[in-house]
């Protein structure tokens, strides 16, 4: 009787075992997709209103270059927008049933994005409420273009860094590892993820960059420079 007892509970612990096994390939080899959230704040826009007209003015060939200034080639205002991105990354691997080595599985990606915008106005600008209200009236169609794209092209983090995750596994597999090589796959796959943000963050900016070219019209500018005078 005690022999058969024996018998049952080894057979059991080897159904437990075979199907622990089996799992742990499973996991390993089909790694579901990661959880990317991206989350966006865009903080109200900064006023700069210490620079001078020059100073702008070469602000803003640096930028657009010089064939974009207006026809009497000063610029009295420009917004900048700068995308900042900071990735969390919470660990893929897990260790595999029985083995005691890891198998990897997708971890949790949490992307924090800000949009800042600063509007540099010159002194000169800022000091006469005709010349302010319209450069600001100006500016602030560049606020809202940036704003709008940065919304629209949010989704990008996180298309991007599934895309790098799904390249990264394809390329090393799924496991099992050792600790030792899952440590340093890790901070691989770490590496590919702000890799992936860091493009993110190119391609909104030229995808703001694109548009913002849509409000500096020749007509804008002519409407603007018959709203007061700006000698």
């Amino acid at each position: 009787m005690r022999i058969i007892s024996i018998l049952i509970i080894l057979m059991v612990a080897g159904v437990f075992a075979y199907k622990q096994v089996s799992l742990t390939q499973v996991d390993c080899d089909n790694p579901p997709k990661p959880i990317v959230t991206a989350v966006l704040d865009i903080p109200e826009p900064l006023l700069d209103k210490d620079k001078t007209v020059k100073q702008i003015t070469a602000m803003y060939k640096g930028h657009h270059g010089h064939a974009a200034l207006p026809s009497n080639n000063f610029a009295p205002a420009i917004t900048r927008s700068e995308v900042k991105a900071s990735a969390s990354y919470i660990s893929p691997k897990q260790r595999a049933s029985l083995t005691g080595k890891y198998c990897f599985v997708p971890g949790e990606v949490n992307v924090n994005v800000t949009l800042n915008q600063i509007v540099y106005i010159a002194r000169s600008a800022y000091g006469d409420d005709c010349r302010f209200d319209a450069a600001m009236e100006h500016e602030m169609k560049h606020i809202f273009v940036g704003s709008e794209i940065m919304k629209k092209n949010i989704e990008r983090f996180e298309k991007n860094i599934e895309g790098a995750y799904a390249y990264f596994m394809s390329e090393v597999g799924g496991g099992p590892f050792d600790a030792q090589t899952a440590a340093g796959l890790e901070e691989e796959l770490g590496e590919y993820t702000q890799t992936a943000v860091d493009i993110s963050i190119e391609e909104i900016m030229a995808e703001i960059g694109k548009y913002q070219k849509v409000v500096d019209t020749p007509e804008e500018y002519r409407r603007i420079g018959s709203l007061c005078n700006w000698r």
